[in-house]
């Protein structure tokens, strides 16, 4: 299965976000700091307002128009409710005020040594048919997890949780909602009905990319995830971050989905592509871009002849372990339809010292540039991977090592400098990077 549109999320505003709190050495984020870097990340939140005072909260109840809930405003209070910090259903401002210096005083009295900021105002969801819990917490073996079940107060005593490991995409996302038991309630049950499941696990999708960019995040909840007319609605969230000794996308145990290899190129006839990484969604694409294939161009790509090509021959061109696998894939773009039309392969040795390659296009964009300009890209993404090139010709008379000259043309085309190619090296260092 795949998403109906590709995910766009902000990922400049998130990192503005974050390193302002890395920068204040606010390690507990409060309530709207971690709601707006969900925002970010195109998580839809509940709008709420931050005030420090009874009258600030009844005009922001105003803008933000009744009912309103109101909760507690303290990084170092998480279950507000134990505190008496949640109040629902104000319905005017007598009400508003009063509920803010009830709250505030009670938080003081039994939490007297967290700082209260004042209260957050939302505008009280009229409807919610389920309450949900999404997140991440970082093990110290495996990385961030992500957490999906049961929300609310019951959550740590239900223990309705599945867990997987980031980045998700939507099969991945469907088979973690899947393994719970809650799962079979949001399909519909007798007066309830049911959520959109492809819109909740695309939230869970873009909370699994977030904690893939940012390896600052080390827990994460979003409790309750409101389900409310069947859509999901982060009602509550609490965010922990710190400097992160290792870089995006080194902190994770799977190699996330290599979006910095995507470009976009014009065909000498001047169709748009896109050239991007293959990915596990991708099989209906590569199904329909073999058939367009001759018996030649397959023969020649694969030295066989393939009558038919079963499931399992697709998933293994698009289920690749990005840190040692990749196909590069041309697709069409609009105003033309989503069609791909050429991919290129890149195989690396655990070590990297070495990879294999190859190409291959469909006949009907052959002769357009297509095959170069993959291969260019693919020499890119293995210089930028740090494999080790070597160019020759495997010649088969002395005429040929003429085309000594296309592979060295073919390799300035994809920056690669001398040092990036062995056979360059004096013939002592030639000899040392054959034997590792």
């Amino acid at each position: 299965p795949r998403l109906s549109r590709e995910l766009e999320v902000n990922f400049s505003q998130a990192q503005a976000y974050i390193q302002e709190c890395l920068r204040r050495q606010s390690r507990i984020l409060t309530e709207v700091e971690a709601k707006a870097i969900l925002a970010a990340y195109g998580i839809p939140v509940i709008p709420t307002l931050s005030v420090s005072s009874s009258q600030a909260a009844a005009v922001a109840a105003g803008h933000l128009g009744y009912p309103v809930v109101l909760k507690i405003h303290s990084p170092q209070i998480s279950h507000k409710t134990d505190v008496g910090g949640v109040r629902v259903g104000l319905r005017d401002e007598k009400e508003v005020t009063a509920a803010y210096e009830e709250m505030v005083a009670q938080a003081k009295a039994k939490v007297p040594e967290a700082q209260i900021l004042g209260v957050t105002v939302q505008p009280q969801v009229q409807q919610v048919d389920f309450e949900l819990i999404a997140g991440a917490k970082r093990d110290p073996g495996f990385g961030p997890l992500i957490l999906f079940g049961l929300g609310g107060i019951f959550t740590e005593v239900l223990k309705d949780v599945a867990m997987a490991l980031p980045p998700l995409n939507l099969m991945l996302a469907q088979q973690l909602i899947q393994r719970t038991r809650v799962s079979q309630l949001l399909r519909g049950y007798r007066h309830l009905p049911p959520a959109d499941l492809d819109r909740l696990a695309e939230v869970l999708i873009r909370l699994a990319q977030l904690v893939t960019d940012f390896p600052e995040i080390v827990e994460l909840d979003i409790n309750p995830l409101f389900i409310s007319r069947g859509q999901p609605l982060a009602a509550d969230a609490r965010m922990v971050v710190e400097p992160s000794p290792v870089p995006a996308p080194r902190h994770l145990i799977i190699a996330p989905y290599p979006n910095q290899f995507v470009s976009d190129w014009l065909l000498e006839d001047g169709t748009p592509v896109k050239i991007r990484p293959m990915k596990p969604e991708d099989e209906p694409l590569v199904a329909e871009f073999l058939a367009l294939c001759s018996e030649e161009t397959i023969y020649f790509r694969y030295f066989r002849r393939i009558r038919k090509w079963t499931h399992d021959m697709l998933i293994r061109f698009t289920q690749n372990d990005y840190d040692r696998e990749l196909g590069l894939m041309a697709v069409g773009v609009p105003p033309g339809p989503e069609v791909m039309m050429g991919v290129s392969r890149l195989v690396m040795t655990p070590d990297r010292q070495g990879a294999e390659f190859a190409l291959i296009v469909a006949d009907p964009w052959q002769g357009k540039g297509l095959g170069a300009k993959l291969l260019e890209r693919l020499i890119e993404v293995a210089r930028d991977m740090g494999v080790r090139l070597s160019i020759d010709t495997d010649a088969h008379s002395a005429s040929q090592l003429e085309l000594m000259k296309f592979g060295v043309f073919t390799a300035r085309r994809g920056w690669v400098e001398a040092r990036d190619v062995i056979n360059t090296l004096p013939l002592e260092g030639l000899l040392k990077a054959l034997k590792r």
